[in-house]
């Protein structure tokens, strides 16, 4: 036999032990696939074919680094063997080098542009690198060629997910699932869209199924504590991130799911061990760090609270939800320059969907106002309304023609603050203004601190006629003392800062007062759950007009002392320059500082403090005793 005739030969002989060699591959027999391919390079080093599958077989068994190795000679001898670019594109987004192996799929889909592993793989690198606008593309690609492909059409639900696209990735993922009804990871994540909407029950209803068809499915148990959570189904929300962790006590989703319930049911304590769970596994994890500062501000460890806000900023500059809570944090305790800059970062937060404002109008920044004009557009509650709405007279003095957009329930009340602002509706299309801004940026602008709050009261009033025909009503008798005890409880925000009204009724018990309810909407309920209802007045028609603020403000100047939570009535009594007690929460919202009696907001105003979070009893006895005092040093006959 001649040379020629031998390699023939052993090249045919080759072949066949490389074609078993892949039949042991597609039965997982590895050391077979080893065994065949070095025996082939043994005689015939330069075998290409052997290089690559001993490269798939390495990469199946997570042999990352020799898979490389293996689809890099395969390449050395063979470039444009695709099976060895797309293994090696494969094994580099194993090791999460996912910019090498968009450049090894792209140059695996330059030799073979129809290959549609290398397609695929590409498209989830490009999702592994948030190029998620490339990836639609591609996925459309993929569909358009096979429109019954389940799996695109889950990742391309997954993809308008990132641009919050979620009415239109729902539609994917049910398509997904017409074609696959046995897909728990469609389900999942169409239940994290339904989420989104706030389509809490049907997003439950998602994840239950995706557990039922595979109950180790660890992800919906995360998922659905969330929307348990929304729903205030808290015990089932915590039980849900407990099956969770059960599954994988180190998951770092449920744990920081965990923590966040607790911490919106106010357990504090409880929360800061799950984030620092979390934080043990994933040191840099930036949810559980900025969630971990927000629990240590609630029981007071301030300064660690600091340190945590700084550390999570440090990692990751641009989170807006960290520099927005660090900003409250530092405005809590006094540092309001840099607090009001880092409250701006709120427009890019979630949780602040929708900027007020008008497009096409630029932002003032702090220039010159002389005889521009500006619209400023109100944010968030009644109560920042009322505390802020003091910044309006300054623009008008820095010569600026000012507009407030505010809700028609407040506008009487706000022309009492300056005839030279304008005074509108939201909607109102507005036209010759040269700046706005929103009401809460304006501390930012003038640059305020603990010195320059602009505190001149009343800088609100009540209209006198109003304030003469309430008179009537209440008489001039007694110690009037109007009482608030309850703020919004739809949002979180009203967590431990409301006070049930049966805490306040033993206010009435000292002799000559006289307890008049100043509330409105919220927590009406709670009057006629009195055991002693005669021990609190409701005014008849307070507060049923269209504007009932002004009601509110007349009221208060015929009283002797407002009491309340920190709710609206507050900033307005303060407003009016009304003696107004408030009672806070051990740590309290950021407007209202620490340790301190009094707020440089509004001279007329005193503070209580719980000692203990949670406690309002000793508040409510600190409160009477005061109140006593105060009603002793009143003149008797007025009492009567």
């Amino acid at each position: 036999m001649d040379a020629m005739t031998k390699k023939t030969v052993l090249g045919q002989a080759d072949s066949k032990i490389l074609a078993r060699a892949e039949q042991a591959l597609v039965r997982r027999m590895y050391g077979e696939v080893e065994s065949a391919c070095n025996d082939v390079l043994s005689r015939d080093p330069r075998s290409s074919r052997a290089h690559s599958l001993l490269g798939l077989s390495f990469l199946e068994q997570k042999k990352i680094e020799a898979a490389i190795r293996s689809f890099k000679k395969a390449l050395r001898i063979f470039p444009d063997d695709v099976v060895s670019i797309v293994g090696l594109g494969q094994a580099h987004m194993e090791l999460g080098q996912h910019a090498l192996a968009e450049q090894d799929l792209r140059g695996a889909l330059r030799v073979m542009s129809s290959n549609i592993a290398a397609l695929r793989l590409l498209i989830l690198s490009l999702m592994s690198q948030g190029k998620f606008q490339e990836a639609l593309g591609l996925l459309d690609q993929v569909l358009f060629s096979d429109p019954l492909d389940a799996d695109s059409f889950n990742k391309r639900g997954y993809v308008l997910q990132q641009f919050d696209r979620h009415a239109d990735a729902i539609g994917n993922f049910s398509r997904a699932l017409l074609l696959q009804p046995n897909f728990p990871e469609a389900l999942n994540n169409r239940g994290n869209s339904l989420k989104a909407l706030d389509r809490h029950e049907e997003a439950i209803w998602d994840y239950d199924q995706a557990i039922l068809q595979r109950p180790d499915y660890i992800l919906p148990y995360g998922n659905r504590s969330l929307s348990l959570f929304q729903l205030k189904r808290f015990d089932e929300a915590i039980e849900s991130c407990e099956r969770a962790l059960s599954l994988d006590k180190k998951f770092t989703n449920a744990l920081i799911n965990k923590g966040l319930i607790l911490q919106k049911v106010g357990r504090f304590d409880e929360s800061i061990d799950f984030f620092e769970q979390a934080l043990g596994i994933e040191s840099g994890n930036t949810t559980a760090i900025n969630n971990l500062a927000y629990s240590l501000q609630q029981v007071q460890r301030f300064d660690e609270s600091l340190a945590c806000y700084q550390k999570v900023t440090m990692l990751r500059p641009d989170y807006p939800e960290a520099i927005w809570n660090r900003g409250l944090h530092k405005l809590l305790r006094g540092d309001m320059p840099s607090g009001w800059s880092d409250m701006e970062w709120r427009w890019r937060c979630k949780e602040f969907t929708k900027r007020p404002g008008q497009a096409g109008i630029p932002e003032w920044r702090g220039e010159n106002l002389n005889g521009s004009s500006i619209a400023i557009f109100t944010e968030q509650g009644f109560g920042d309304l009322f505390q802020f709405c003091r910044y309006l007279p300054k623009l008008a003095d820095a010569g600026a023609r000012v507009t407030i957009v505010v809700p028609t329930l407040v506008h009487r009340l706000l022309l009492t603050l300056d005839p030279r602002l304008k005074v509108v509706s939201p909607g109102k299309y507005l036209t010759g203004i040269d700046f706005q801004c929103t009401l809460l940026s304006l501390p930012d602008r003038f640059r305020t601190d603990l010195s320059t709050i602009p505190a001149e009261v009343p800088y609100l009033r009540a209209e006198d006629a109003l304030v003469a025909e309430w008179r009537k009503i209440l008489s001039t008798k007694g110690f009037k003392v109007g009482i608030a005890w309850q703020g919004n409880p739809s949002g979180f925000v009203d967590l431990g800062r409301s006070i049930p009204l049966r805490e306040l009724v033993p206010l009435s018990e000292i002799e000559g007062v006289q307890l008049i309810s100043l509330q409105f909407q919220h927590g009406l309920e709670q009057i006629q759950a009195l055991a002693k209802p005669g021990a609190l007045r409701v005014l008849p028609g307070f507060n049923e007009r269209a504007d009932g603020f002004i009601d509110t403000a007349a009221v208060m100047k015929c009283l002797d002392l407002v009491i309340t939570t920190d709710t609206a009535p507050a900033h307005l009594a303060g407003a009016l320059n009304v003696p107004v007690w408030v009672l806070l929460k051990s740590v309290p919202d950021w407007r209202w500082l620490l340790d301190r009696s009094d707020s440089p907001w509004y001279p007329s105003m005193r503070l209580f403090r719980q000692k203990e979070r949670g406690d309002w009893r000793g508040v409510v006895e600190e409160v009477m005793t005061s109140l006593a005092a105060e009603v002793a040093e009143k003149s008797p006959t007025d009492l009567e």
